[in-house]
């Protein structure tokens, strides 16, 4: 009795799925469906690339274009590649190329941090901002990534000392030459690493210092005032209403998106 094609199809998919490199390869291209055969190889290309290996060719044997800049985004992604080599493998990925390229700047924020200290922040915001531009990339999120990545230098500074202190207050010393909205979205994205999502239980505005250092949680200073009621705008609003977008949360902390 002839097998139904589809229940082919799937018979090498699973027997891909137990092979590795180009021998899954060679059981994926006898699958007859494409959108099938596309899932296959690119299920080949991201277990390979798991295994520490450049898995880009495998996205060759993809089916279609669209497959093929998937397969190899995915793998980009998997292998964390940063700096002029991401740049080059993004370059290969067509309609993912700016997404591809906002992961790798998320996946240097230590190597930023360490480059650009306190008061070089603007300097900070310039490069990032220049190199998305050399490269033609374009913004995929409601907040700019030379901002948002800034502001989550600055909160993890502020982390770290505030853990080694919890009387710090927030202030505008703090972000350095950051723009105030800037480290207004720093003392935010602190509150949120800190706090793992706890909230004083009357998260509503005015917010007093002594409501949210009584919550154990950072306050901040007089000066920082306006700063800081944006925030707590922003986080207060995010328990009861619509949610805000994501902050941009490196490939590496919280795996490829």
């Amino acid at each position: 009795m002839e097998i139904h094609p589809k229940i082919q199809d799937r018979e090498h998919y699973e027997s891909a799925m137990k092979q590795q490199g180009e021998q899954a390869i060679q059981s994926c291209q006898r699958i007859q469906t494409e959108s099938i055969k596309g899932e296959c190889i690119l299920f080949a290309a991201k277990e390979k690339a798991k295994r520490r290996q450049d898995a880009r060719p495998l996205c060759d044997y993809a089916p279609t274009q669209a497959w093929k800049e998937v397969c190899r985004f995915d793998v980009v992604d998997i292998l964390g590649l940063t700096g002029g080599q991401a740049e080059q493998a993004c370059a290969q990925t067509g309609t993912f190329q700016s997404r591809c390229m906002y992961h790798a700047l998320l996946r240097e924020e230590d190597s930023l941090a360490s480059q650009f200290p306190v008061g070089k922040e603007q300097d900070l915001m310039n490069a990032i901002l220049g190199r998305m531009n050399k490269l033609g990339i374009e913004e995929v999120e409601e907040e700019p990534l030379y901002a948002i990545l800034t502001a989550r230098i600055i909160a993890r500074r502020f982390e770290a000392q505030w853990l080694q202190n919890r009387q710090l207050l927030f202030s505008s010393v703090i972000c350095g030459t950051a723009t105030e909205n800037v480290c207004a979205n720093a003392y935010r994205i602190s509150i949120k690493q800190i706090g793992r999502g706890h909230k004083p239980s009357n998260c509503s505005l005015p917010m007093q210092v002594s409501t949210v250092t009584s919550s154990g949680l950072p306050g901040w200073e007089d000066s920082f005032e306006p700063q800081a009621q944006q925030a707590w705008k922003s986080l207060c609003h995010a328990s009861h209403g619509p949610k805000k977008p994501p902050d941009h949360s490196s490939s590496k902390r919280s795996g490829a998106q």
